[in-house]
């Protein structure tokens, strides 16, 4: 999963070859040169309900180089005014974690205060720098070490 990417809010309006949807996408709204990024699969989870007009699945997307991964999350930022979204790939129980971090009543508090609200990993709301609350607060520990400080 290390190299999967989800977009959110794909509309099923916007059909066509997946991967070359996703590098149009990536090229139009993060600005960046798509054409040395090299995707080994890109499909829409879930089923697709016909009855449904304006149906929105997620996209995951399998990039080749992990390179290509960390240039598009370095660029994510830009899609904070538009109706698309991307997060990495997580684990089943992590991403529900994070969901229910994302739709808590503190995170609505504080952004609508406009304070800065991170979901950071594995799964830890903090607001303005703080950890306000921790779903697997004993994560480190059971790995034996921080892998993400040197």
């Amino acid at each position: 999963m290390r190299n999967n990417i989800v977009i959110y809010e794909l509309t099923e309006i916007l059909k066509g070859n997946c991967t070359q949807l996703v590098l149009n996408l990536f090229s139009e709204e993060l600005d960046i040169d798509t054409s040395d990024m090299h995707i080994e699969r890109a499909h829409r989870m879930g089923r697709f309900d016909r009855k449904c007009r304006d149906a929105k699945r997620h996209m995951v997307v399998r990039f080749r180089d992990n390179v290509d991964t960390e240039t598009i999350m370095e660029n994510a930022y830009k899609l904070k005014r538009s109706p698309f979204g991307l997060d990495r790939q997580y684990p089943k129980e992590i991403s529900k974690a994070r969901s229910s971090l994302f739709k808590s009543q503190e995170a609505r508090n504080a952004a609508m205060k406009r304070h800065k609200v991170q979901i950071k990993y594995p799964a830890r709301l903090c607001i303005n720098g703080r950890t306000m609350i921790d779903m697997f607060p004993e994560w480190f520990q059971v790995l034996g070490h921080d892998r993400l400080v040197a």
